[in-house]
């Protein structure tokens, strides 16, 4: 009979099959993970063979001897024998599930003493690593040293590349075919949507994952988790907690007098948290006075009251310019009565997302990205005071807090 033929790549003949989204390789199984520890995928490649998960491209510009990076005795080479000027990309795309890291192993093998050739890499365009090989730090007389590289990768879609090349006017005599060149010894992306988990992963402090997960997630502002948890945790009642990732309780700080809050609240509000539609913006003072905001709210659908304008009186009587245009050059306030939630599009970030604060400074500094002023906030807390000896028989003040205010920032 016929022989068998021989594959077209040897290396094609092992087929590894990645443990399935949510499982881990325990005792030589894919099993799924307990609870509060993760499955996170990594894409790891010790041995390189035509056909594993690796989308991407390769190519070669200059005096070339192959058509880029290629595949030989299990790791990736990016060719023998090539010109004088010369160089070679390999690039790779890979989606992150979460914020990871890409670690691998690489060589450069060159004649001694020759300093032309550089070996980079980049992530997202961005060169994270430009190493010029010389005989003092990769290589001595045509002795390969391998070296270890780590990065940290974001979230989200990644472009990874690597370049080796080299530019001399001519190559020296008895250099002709010698053995140039950059490899690949191995690859892991780790926290990668494709590939398989080795291992299950506890979940940090101010994190949760599902049961069955490959990744975890922040906590949510108003919640914390000190690690390894389906779930966080809520502030307890009359507490809030504006950040996300909270680690642990002490991150929920109390309401201040006149305000209150549900659990898991990321604020505290006027009113009464447990009949909120009712009490919402009103509040009684020790003097059995109530006080209702809902008509200032009601005026402002935005919920914010503003712009107020912080204008140098001095600089205004020095200055040609009237008071309407420096408004328009100066700082901006605008403010919240009783909640920091609100839709008004003047107080926004960087990149056009509204600000929750019960205070917004509008700087006169104008987004690239948005083309609108940007805003910061400046109170995170809100607070209620008694004014004594006020003729009208009573009065309160506003108080609004925060991590930018020196000193607090208060209305009247």
């Amino acid at each position: 009979p016929r022989p068998p033929s021989k594959p077209e790549y040897p290396d094609m003949i092992r087929v590894c099959v990645p443990c399935r989204e949510g499982t881990a390789m325990i005792n030589g199984k894919c099993e799924p993970c307990d609870a509060g520890t993760v499955a996170v995928r990594t894409l790891g490649l010790d041995h390189f063979v035509v056909g594993d998960q690796l989308m991407g491209s390769t190519g070669c510009e200059g005096d070339c001897s192959t058509e880029g990076w290629q595949i030989r005795n299990g790791e990736l080479e990016s060719g023998l024998e090539h010109g004088a000027n010369v160089g070679l990309f390999l690039q790779l795309e890979v989606n992150m599930s979460m914020a990871g890291s890409i670690s691998f192993e690489y060589s450069v093998h060159t004649p001694q003493n020759d300093k032309s050739r550089s070996f980079e890499f980049y992530v997202d365009d961005t060169i994270r690593l430009g190493k010029l090989t010389d005989s003092d730090d990769i290589l001595r007389g045509n002795i390969t040293r391998m070296r270890s590289e780590s990065f940290e990768l974001a979230e989200g879609a990644r472009t990874l590349k690597w370049v080796f090349s080299k530019s001399r006017a001519f190559l020296l005599s008895g250099q002709e075919g010698i053995e140039d060149q950059a490899t690949l010894h191995s690859l892991h992306i780790e926290a990668s949507e494709s590939g398989g988990a080795a291992t299950c992963t506890p979940v940090p402090p101010g994190h949760y994952a599902a049961m069955g997960s490959a990744t975890w997630s922040l906590c949510t502002a108003g919640t914390y988790s000190g690690g390894n948890l389906t779930e966080c945790s809520k502030c307890p009642e009359n507490s809030f907690n504006p950040n996300k990732g909270a680690e642990t309780i002490g991150q929920c700080e109390r309401c201040l007098p006149g305000t209150t809050s549900l659990e898991g609240s990321a604020e505290c509000f006027i009113g009464d948290a447990h009949r909120q539609a009712d009490t919402f913006c009103t509040f009684t003072l020790p003097d059995s006075k109530i006080y209702d905001l809902r008509p200032l709210e009601m005026r402002h659908p935005s919920k914010m009251f503003g712009p107020v304008f912080h204008l140098d009186h001095s600089s205004l009587s020095n200055s040609s310019m009237g008071q309407d245009e420096l408004e328009a050059h100066g700082n901006r306030y605008w403010m919240n009565m009783c909640t920091q939630q609100h839709t008004n599009s003047s107080c926004v970030d960087d990149t056009g997302a509204i600000l929750d604060t019960f205070i917004c400074e509008e700087l006169p500094t104008i987004s690239s990205r948005t083309n609108m002023r940007i805003g910061r906030s400046l109170g995170n807390t809100l607070q209620l005071v008694s004014l004594k000896n006020v003729p009208s028989g009573g009065g309160f003040e506003l108080l609004y807090t925060g991590e930018e205010c020196t000193p607090d920032v208060n209305m009247t």
